[in-house]
């Protein structure tokens, strides 16, 4: 069985804020071309600056400093 290729994924919510030491727990969803959700992807989490704010592997995102951070999942 051939999996369809993920197109897009989306993370929600699209923005969020978080301060220094508390946490916020992105979501994201693979879709096909079609734009039909993707079950059983793995998705890999990043973080623009460590030092601004950490990703864990589940979305878990805690704050660090300020400043801005852009999260990616792919």
């Amino acid at each position: 069985m051939t999996l369809a290729p993920v197109a897009s994924v989306s993370v929600s919510p699209a923005s969020a804020s978080v301060v220094a030491g508390q946490t916020v727990h992105l979501m994201a969803t693979p879709r096909d071309a079609n734009g039909t959700v993707l079950t059983g992807r793995v998705v890999t989490w990043a973080s623009s600056n460590t030092a601004g704010a950490t990703v864990t592997g589940g979305g878990l995102v805690t704050g660090a400093s300020a400043g801005s951070v852009t999260i990616t999942a792919t």
